[in-house]
């Protein structure tokens, strides 16, 4: 019988770590500049951001699918400012799959966002591939990309002009003597993401670029620069070390420090935290600080046995705006490949093992 592996075992040497590493940098440094400089453009538009990075690893990176050659099924939801009465909600469903025939993994994305108690809704559906290139026998490259069909639709009806606004009381009960343009109430667009990871079973590190093709988000026809869906690029980096004896079926003891950057226009946010488990319960701390919105505190919780991982966080604001500006986000995992006999049989094929913040 053929040994399937997703990586070929091949002499493992510091020398060979550290050149794979540096090509990993380069490559992400020469995409980053590529991108930057073909689509620099003054944006304002924004995507919806999960806490929980990667629990919802799709969203993050085109790259990060497929650690296993079983299906993995990921849910996402996340509720913003609920004091407003969860005035911002945003939803998405996943699956991803490793195929080691072909060393490559393929995945489907769904994404919902409701913004302003339904004036603007936000539908995404992607494709994406993302083609594994091992550099030693426990370094590989993820190469990923995601074509999405995105559609906005905008109710004219709860939108408030500035001549609707009673000075009396700053209520928006006036008429208005503008024509809305109904035609124009739904706009559908193609859109371009990219990815790159480079990961061990301890280092992870990767870069993604979203929005390559800064679709048009305009319901008046409108061209210019500031109604363009701006790029999106997402860095991330961290490490997991790991504590206590190795057992046999059994996830040890860990903590993985990490950092993401993401930048979206005039938007930019950097995200320093950590995750840390042990057995069935596994959490994280992180502080996020942002330009243009308020910075949080977010802590995270979260269970897992067997196939199945489940989180709850909570963002606080600490900008001092209370209750309103806080967040609740839940992540469920169904992982298929995270099972004992499935882990038995990846270790006696000599199979690459990846970060456990991935399959938790």
């Amino acid at each position: 019988m053929q040994k399937i592996s997703f990586c070929p075992r091949l002499p493992l040497s510091k020398s060979g770590y550290f050149y794979g590493l540096s090509m990993a940098v380069a490559l992400v440094t020469g995409i980053a500049i590529i991108i930057t400089l073909a689509t620099s453009v003054s944006a304002q538009a924004q995507d919806a951001e999960f806490s929980q990075f990667y629990a919802a690893p799709l969203h993050l990176n085109p790259a990060m699918i497929g650690f296993t050659t079983e299906p993995r099924l990921t849910a996402n939801f996340r509720s913003q400012y609920p004091g407003y009465g969860n005035t911002y909600t945003t939803a998405a469903l996943s699956y991803d799959q490793h195929f080691a025939n072909i060393n490559s993994a393929i995945g489907v994305s769904i994404l919902a966002d409701r913004q302003a108690n339904g004036l603007l809704n936000t539908y995404q559906v992607g494709g994406l591939y993302a083609y594994q290139l091992p550099l030693n026998s426990n370094f590989a490259l993820k190469l990923g990309a995601q074509a999405t069909y995105l559609q906005q639709n905008l109710n004219w009806a709860d939108v408030i002009l500035t001549d609707m606004i009673n000075p009396t009381n700053g209520q928006g009960t006036l008429p208005t003597g503008e024509i809305y343009p109904d035609q124009h109430n739904v706009l559908r667009r193609f859109d371009i993401n990219m990815g790159i990871l480079a990961f061990t079973d301890r280092f992870y590190g990767g870069a993604s670029f979203k929005h390559i093709t800064q679709p048009g988000l305009s319901f008046t026809g409108n061209t210019d620069a500031d109604n363009r869906l701006n790029l999106r690029s997402a860095f991330h980096l961290g490490n997991v070390w790991y504590f206590g004896p190795t057992i046999v079926g059994k996830t040890r003891a860990y903590i993985s420090p990490n950092i993401a950057f993401i930048t979206q226009g005039r938007f930019a946010q950097v995200n320093v935290g950590a995750y840390l488990g042990k057995g069935f319960l596994f959490g994280g701390a992180m502080f996020r600080h942002t330009t243009h919105n308020s910075s949080a505190a977010i802590l995270m919780v979260g269970v897992k046995a067997g196939i199945f991982k489940a989180a709850y966080s909570y963002d606080a604001s600490l900008m001092g705006i209370g209750a309103p500006a806080s967040a609740h986000e839940l992540s469920l995992s169904l992982d298929f490949g995270n099972t004992s006999a499935y882990r038995y049989n990846k270790r006696s094929k000599q199979q690459m093992d990846c970060p456990v913040i991935f399959k938790q």
